[in-house]
């Protein structure tokens, strides 16, 4: 098979001419996808019920833990959808403490642990929220003075705490005593709160690859999720708001507090920041971790991933660092887009999304071990674990660049955040964005999205486009969790808490389905309001709990009673041909002594017989037959409900209506690829799926013409098994502005489909115009207030999205309006920000407003100036 297509396959449609009329949005036609003849292999354990997956280490507990950081917690058959969905499910408690809750809580024998940014500490009952213990590490450190306004007032404790399994917390805490800043780590009881002994230990000293570096404290954060591994806590740090001097920092205390290891990504210059959106380090075995770098130090390739060792900066990049005989660090292999020079200069960081591993499932012979990668650039990147593979070749005039990735989905708007991962039905990867597509008009608001595992014309992985949430997620909403009952089907909830906005006002806990149905949308089963979220902070679970920590200072758990009267296992019928039937015992036993009046179901394709009514003792169990009997194609649910006299208690039930034929199904009907520059070219995916009993033939395919083609097409005749999907991608490169449309065609065995394309090309990219730059509130009594306003405008001919808006946080200057990161503008959009002055004391004043986009001019400064005097 060519790069194009084969000429046995394709037919030659007239050429058409690029159309005047404006640009029209098509709704995609989205359905699940999913995976082929890839092999399989046993999924990587999932985390027990106390330890949370931001934390977890598989030294921590026995056998299991999410150093993978796939989000899965999948030992909770008491957060199904029947009971998160049946109307028991609801908030237990509302726990007031001290200072912001941006660490995840954790659950750990028995004891909820939470820490905030005011170095508070608290181990809560994890059924009624009230106080056990409460302990204060020092006083918190004030980031005035840098200035840096993302976490105010104070920082503390900001990074998820690792539990060990003999119940020790361990947490890195800043603070400020008698004028000096510290990092400390701290290792304390979770039962009790006492320290350990070798605690505290103060972080200091020189980086092991770079001794003309040293640590400090100042211009440091410690963000991200901490790793237990082999007998060391391992915490990563950036900066605050790039306030230099800075690196990204690795350093490893050992848990009996006697040794150090520091490592810095970057040697000779600042940046390499390692905050991940407080997404964990991740390790997929003995002394490998991998983190994601930010702006400063970005890589001009191409260089080999196995030149990591020699290499002095890592910006916007993965890196996987290896531990050392002697117990020290260094980098081993890398991966970078080819375009991180240009992602480094618009601030679009890479490590604005944590990595994640995957489980084996999701891989191929080929490429067995797979990573997850995102960013503020927006696109999901699959790597081989074993082969990072460097940095491509950056674009040329005429020519597109090249990843080393394994695969590169098109981007869906920036993410601040991690995926999360179920490897049940089919596997599943779940990626919430924060900014609209380019074609969206929708400001800081952005979507869930979920990826199916999928496999392209060549056999390579990939990660399909399978639903798109009809919530839009504002900017600081969390990275998302899955729960499940181990991996049986239709047992998975996602949840995550929405935030609406950058600051977390009205923010809420909800909570999806993990598979999404045929229409390709999520079903929302539970959502309870929480207050004000706190940035991009999951919740955190314990034996069928849900804890959610908020900036206003409050932790709320949420559940359902302790102790269900009955349950009964989720049940997927899998595939039936529609028009026949498939018959499975389901069986259903009782936590307390009750009478089963009758079983009935909620959709008549699930038929459940009239059934006697059963007196069951406690832990008794009996058997329904259930009857699924497809009247359609496409994933089928119900919910099987049981009518007692203690109450009525439901369970799923889950299956798929296939043709008795093969037939074809295809992803998107309608895809548009937004805007493009002259000479330049985007790509998207469509996913072929048979979703018939037998094997479809592929048998021709029309192309579309230029601008737009159809890349490594399949020959004639190739088929494709039941239930087995293939990945094509297509691709607009305009070589003229305007305005393009034109239609991808389809023949199968099974059916034929028509895919509309359409696309936009403009000579100059979006160009982020401000006015006033410099703005003079001139002479300002004390005590009185003056507003001024300036402009943020989309000058350029392609949409922009807003990558950095730092406002002025010196106290005297304030902003009156949110611009937050991820706001997008169509060509042309202006909007108005406003700020005040308010000076407390005679004197001269200065502070900026510091922005940054995806348009083509960098980092821009509005600059503001106003004098105190004395009030007349």
């Amino acid at each position: 098979m060519s790069q194009e297509a084969n000429s046995v396959t394709w037919a030659r449609r007239p050429q058409r001419r690029a159309s005047a009329w404006s640009l029209l949005v098509f709704a995609s036609s989205l359905a699940q996808v999913g995976c082929s003849s890839a092999e399989r292999a046993t999924p990587s354990p999932a985390p027990p019920e106390f330890a949370a997956p931001e934390a977890a280490s598989s030294e921590s507990v026995t056998e299991a833990g999410d150093d993978q950081r796939t989000g899965l917690y999948s030992n909770q058959p008491r957060l199904s959808p029947a009971i998160v969905s049946g109307g028991t499910f609801n908030q237990m408690f509302d726990a007031k403490v001290n200072g912001q809750v941006y660490a995840q809580p954790l659950v750990s024998q028995g004891t909820l642990l939470v820490v905030t940014e005011t170095n508070d500490v608290y181990g809560l009952d994890p059924e009624l929220g009230s106080e056990r213990w409460h302990k204060n590490f020092g006083a918190p450190f004030d980031p005035a003075p840098l200035p840096c306004g993302d976490l105010t007032p104070s920082i503390g404790i900001t990074g998820t705490p690792v539990i060990d399994s003999a119940n020790t917390a361990y947490f890195f805490v800043k603070t400020t005593q008698d004028g000096v800043t510290s990092t400390v780590l701290h290792a304390i009881d979770v039962a009790k709160g006492g320290e350990k002994s070798g605690f505290p230990v103060t972080i200091a000293g020189a980086a092991s690859n770079a001794p003309n570096l040293r640590f400090d404290a100042v211009h440091h954060l410690q963000r991200p999720g901490l790793l237990l591994m082999a007998g060391k806590v391992y915490g990563a740090f950036g900066a605050h708001c790039d306030r230099g001097p800075y690196q990204g920092w690795i350093v490893g205390v050992t848990t009996d507090g006697r040794n150090q290891t520091r490592w810095v990504t970057n040697t000779s210059r600042d940046g390499g920041g390692i905050w991940q959106s407080g997404g964990g380090i991740m390790s997929d075995g003995a002394g490998r971790m991998f983190v994601a770098t930010g702006n400063g130090g970005a890589l001009d390739g191409p260089i080999p991933g196995s030149r990591a060792s020699m290499m002095s900066n890592f910006g916007e990049a993965i890196v996987r660092v290896d531990v050392q005989s002697d117990g020290s660090l260094q980098a081993k292999d890398f991966f970078a887009p080819y375009d991180a020079i240009e992602l480094d200069d618009a601030d679009l960081d890479f490590a604005s999304g944590a990595p994640v591993a995957l489980p084996d499932s999701f891989g191929t012979t080929a490429h067995p071990h797979l990573l997850v990668a995102v960013g503020k650039e927006g696109h999901v990147y699959l790597l081989d674990r074993d082969n990072l593979g460097g940095i491509g070749v950056p674009p040329s005039p005429g020519e597109p660049g090249a990843d080393p990735s394994v695969f590169r989905s098109p981007a869906r708007g920036g993410v601040w955040s991690k995926p999360a991962v179920w490897p049940g039905d089919g596997g599943y990867v779940y990626v919430p964005t924060a900014s609209p597509n380019s074609t969206d008009n929708a400001g800081t608001k952005g979507y869930l999205y979920a990826y199916r595992r999928g496999l392209s014309v060549d056999g390579k992985p990939t990660l399909d486009l399978a639903a798109t949430s009809k919530e839009e997620f504002g900017f600081s909403s969390s990275r998302p969790i899955v729960t499940s009952n181990g991996l049986s089907p239709g047992t998975a909830v996602v949840w995550i808490v929405h935030a609406p906005n950058g600051d977390g006002a009205g923010a809420q806990l909800q909570a999806f389905r993990a598979t999404p149905n045929a229409s390709g949308d999520f079903e929302l089963l539970f959502q309870a309001s929480v207050g004000q979220s706190s940035k991009f902070n999951p919740p955190g679970v314990g034996n069928g709990r849900i804890y959610v920590g908020t900036r206003d200072g409050h932790v709320l758990g949420f559940g359902s009673p302790v102790t269900p009267i009955l349950t009964a296992d989720a049940t997927d019928f899998e595939n039936v041909v529609v028009g026949s039937s498939r018959t499975v015992e389901v069986r259903v036993t009782a936590d307390k002594a009750l009478t089963i009046q009758k079983v009935t179901s909620s959709s008549a394709e699930f038929e459940v017989p009239q059934i006697a009514p059963a007196t069951l003792a406690a832990g008794a169990s009996t058997i329904v037959p259930v009857t699924f009997r497809p009247s359609s194609i496409g994933p089928k649910g119900a919910s099987l409900v049981f009518t007692s006299d203690l109450g009525t208690v439901s369970t799923p039930l889950s299956g798929k209506g296939i043709s008795a034929t093969g037939k074809l199904e295809v992803s998107r009907l309608a895809v548009s690829f937004g805007g493009a520059l002259v000479g330049h070219e985007l790509t998207e995916p469509i996913v072929l799926r048979n979703v018939g009993a037998t094997t479809l033939t592929l048998q021709a395919f029309i192309a579309p013409m230029a601008p737009f083609s159809a890349l490594q097409l399949p020959d004639a005749g190739s088929q494709l098994e039941p239930d087995q999907t293939m990945t094509l991608t297509l691709r607009f490169a305009p070589t003229a502005a305007g305005k393009y449309t034109d239609s991808f065609d389809i023949q199968t065995s099974g059916g034929q489909a028509k895919v509309l394309l359409t696309g936009t090309c403009a000579s100059s990219s979006g160009h982020l115009s401000i006015t006033p730059l410099d703005v003079d509130f001139g002479r300002v009594p004390v005590g009185e207030t003056r507003s001024a306003q300036f402009e943020v405008k989309n000058s350029g001919g392609l949409p922009l999205q807003i990558t950095k808006s730092k406002p002025p946080v010196q106290g005297q200057f304030s902003a009156a309006s949110e611009l937050a990161e991820g706001t997008g503008l169509e060509v042309g959009d202006a909007l108005m920000e406003s700020v005040s002055f308010a000076p407390s004391a005679e004197g001269d004043y200065e502070d900026v407003w510091v922005l940054n986009s995806t348009g083509d001019n960098g980092v821009l400064q509005v600059k503001f100036h106003g004098t105190g005097v004395a009030a007349p």
